[in-house]
């Protein structure tokens, strides 16, 4: 079994995460698993970028390999860690949880909707019961938008708060 970028990654998020609970440690692993996720985007886009020729499929194959993982590590360290420490450095109140309380439910829609990826992925590699190319297409650009979307909201809106908050310290 070869390692792929994700895993390779993913070993190093354990090794970061494992050596200190320190929130510095927190808004490594955090960008760390953002530029993973951006990453898989960034290939999403170029698949979709390609139909209808013929497919990469040893591509396709990566990314369906690795999605669903790299997004459900993701997911469980903003949800245990990263959202924890963001209430505990940014002091946000009710407008604070109410947005975490959104991005976690964000998680279990995008859990979803990179399941449905993953099938119509596999369904391309096989050539089986395969959607148009514009189908497909949609489908990837809906996904990897709104995967941007809501990397750029935690950025924007936890990441660059707590990490002003903490050079100020």
């Amino acid at each position: 079994m070869s390692l792929t970028d994700s895993t390779v990654i993913q070993l190093k998020l354990a090794q970061i995460e494992g050596e200190e609970s320190a929130p510095s440690a927190c808004l490594t692993a955090m960008r760390v698993y953002h530029d993973l996720l951006l990453s898989m985007c960034d290939r999403l886009e170029c698949i979709a970028d390609t139909l209808p020729v013929p497919l990469n499929t040893a591509e396709c194959q990566v990314v369906t390999q690795d999605l669903l993982p790299s997004m459900t590590a993701s997911h469980h360290f903003e949800e245990n860690r990263f959202f924890r420490d963001a209430r505990l450095i940014l002091n946000g109140g009710r407008a604070l949880d109410d947005a975490i309380a959104r991005l976690c439910e964000e998680h279990r829609e995008d859990q979803f909707f990179a399941e449905e990826i993953c099938e119509e992925m596999r369904s391309l590699i096989t050539g089986g019961n395969q959607r148009n190319a514009e189908v497909t297409g949609y489908m990837l650009r809906g996904f990897f938008g709104q995967m941007r979307r809501h990397i750029a909201f935690e950025r924007d809106f936890l990441y660059i708060p707590m990490t002003q908050k903490l050079v100020n310290l």
